[in-house]
């Protein structure tokens, strides 16, 4: 499988950009179908089915996994609820031959089984050897380290896009920032630096993120790759030292630039990474968000109080995972992989992130706020618009392959997708 380049600008560090881009792919449209949900029997998965299955849109598409009976019960739930068709196709994780016939049928998987690190790599290596474009819902930036220096030349010289944290890991901070930084651009300022300050989010975790949790943080090695702030940062652009203002945020302190008191947010330490390296991809496209473009996340509260309380339990569900004997008590009391909130459950959470985005010059401040439901129910809406996005929108999306961010790979084409699909991301402040 190949597609015709000409005028290829750079490639390395697992992705790669060419300008202009003419390419006939006679094999993409001759796939059997345009979507395929792998894994799609879990928690995460099960909902991005049911987005799917409730869009407007026309596209063939098939639910896969190992458990036929669980898939022929999400097919039947899909088709008498919206009479949509689906296929089901029933394959062995385990068979490399499988996986390979799975993603030889489609133009995108949609993958959705985790922990990642644990059964992530098969599927990304079947599309990376089918020319099948991939995006996921990964929250593990150590294992999407680990595949970038695996696969990242192959998937950029064979011009497939990979999406990991398609999600809400990271797409709220990663198009966030993005909207943020262009509007500064637009009113001609260049950005030193985005604080994203999520000032509203009431969630719960299912049985798969809390497993995941457990692996990042309780496994040593993968808790010493977390810690890097710069982990997935392009290599040529990576500093060799960490400023202090991009430090990861563990503690409660007072942000004087926005008037509220700040507290560590769960998913800063994954979200960050994707941030950063979508800002190091753009400045080797020479397009970069400013010439030391600073990141910064956590949770925003007017009062102390609600800082100290969030700040003391995000230290608590730390220590957890670091004495397995309580973490082994605490997860009888856990949702189980497969589990997470109910539908009524997920009606009463919302989030608000607060994109702050700092001028270089004349002390200009922009604020960007992205809004939306629960955690859960959007990251089935984020990673099946961007999955259709790559089904449909090839014309339209930059020329930009490989191991690509959210933002990066598909920039202006995702963030009115999300417009027209419900996110309210808006200016709401510039002074």
């Amino acid at each position: 499988y190949q597609r015709r380049v000409h005028g290829r600008t750079c490639d390395f560090n697992g992705f790669v950009t060419a300008e202009p881009v003419i390419f006939f792919d006679l094999i993409m449209s001759n796939r059997q179908y345009d979507i395929i949900v792998w894994g799609a029997t879990g928690y995460s998965g099960r909902l991005i089915c049911e987005y799917l299955g409730e869009h407007k849109s026309s596209f063939s598409w098939a639910i896969a996994g190992r458990d036929g009976k669980r898939l022929e019960e999400i097919k039947q739930y899909i088709a008498t609820k919206n009479g949509k068709k689906v296929d089901v196709l029933v394959a062995d994780a385990k068979s490399e031959q499988a996986l390979n016939e799975v993603a030889a049928k489609t133009k995108v998987i949609v993958a959705c089984v985790g922990p990642f690190l644990l059964y992530g790599e098969p599927i990304l290596k079947a599309c990376i050897a089918n020319g099948t474009d991939y995006c996921d819902i990964t929250g593990e930036v150590p294992w999407v380290s680990d595949m970038i220096a695996k696969y990242g030349q192959q998937a950029a010289d064979k011009k497939i896009r990979i999406i990991n944290n398609a999600g809400f890991d990271s797409v709220p901070s990663d198009i966030g920032t993005y909207f943020a930084v262009q509007e500064l651009k637009k009113r001609g300022h260049s950005c030193r630096q985005v604080d994203c300050l999520f000032t509203n989010f009431k969630g719960s975790p299912s049985g798969g993120s809390f497993a995941t949790m457990m692996i990042m943080r309780g496994d040593p090695i993968q808790a010493k790759k977390l810690s890097d702030v710069h982990l997935l940062a392009p290599a040529s652009v990576k500093p060799s030292t960490v400023r202090y203002d991009e430090q990861d945020h563990y503690g409660c302190s007072y942000n004087k630039n926005v008037g509220m008191y700040t507290a560590p947010f769960v998913m800063a330490t994954v979200n960050s990474r994707i941030v950063r390296r979508t800002a190091g991809l753009f400045a080797l496209d020479k397009q970069p968000y400013g010439a030391n473009f600073l990141y910064n996340e956590c949770m925003a509260f007017k009062s102390a109080c609600s800082a100290l309380a969030v700040t003391a339990f995000i230290a608590f569900r730390y220590m957890v995972t670091q004495v397995k004997p309580l973490a082994n008590f605490l997860s009888k009391f856990t949702p189980k992989s497969g589990d997470g909130p109910n539908a009524e459950a997920r009606a009463k959470n919302s989030f608000t992130a607060e994109c702050v985005a700092y001028s270089e010059q004349q002390n200009k401040k922009l604020v960007a706020t992205f809004k939306g439901q629960d955690g859960y129910s959007e990251t089935a809406h984020y990673t099946a618009e961007v999955a259709l996005a790559l089904a449909f929108d090839r014309d339209t999306l930059p020329p930009r392959y490989g191991f690509v961010t959210p933002a990066y790979a598909m920039g202006d084409v995702l963030l009115q997708r999300l417009k027209n699909t419900g996110t309210t991301i808006e200016v709401a402040s510039f002074e």
